[in-house]
Order: structure tokens, then sequence, then C-alpha cells
């Protein structure tokens, strides 16, 4: 019960790094949790960049694409 009550911020964060991901194709484990990692870190830095700037890009539908690229 506990996993199907939690389960739903692991498949969001699943569906957010999928849009935007730098994951590329390797039979190697270590760089997998590397772009595991960095996506990751992408997403939080995001999130954490609209709290504090809510105002930043509010009309533009491609915000998280756009504080990427910056």
């Amino acid at each position: 019960m506990e996993y199907n009550r939690t389960k739903a911020g692991v498949d969001t964060l699943d569906q957010l790094t999928g849009n935007y991901s730098c994951r590329r194709k390797t039979s190697r484990w270590p760089m997998a949790l590397f772009y595991d990692i960095l996506d990751i870190s992408a997403l939080d830095a995001y999130i954490i960049w609209c709290e504090i700037n809510p105002g930043w890009n509010s009309t533009l539908p491609t915000k998280r694409r756009m504080f990427l690229q910056d």
C-alpha cells in the first residue's frame, strides 16, 4: 500500500525528465547513472529557480527549455 501511495512522484519525475533529457545510448552503467543524475539535477534546479523567480518568462509555454538553454 505504501508503494502505491508514493509511486505517483516517481512517475511524474520520469515524465518530466523524459521531456528534456540528456540521455544517450550507452552500455556502461556508470554513464547511464550519470545521465540520470544530470537530468534530475537540471529538473531540481528549474523547480528551485521557478520558486525563487515566479514571474520569469511566465508567458512562454517552453519555460523549462529556455531555462536549460540559458
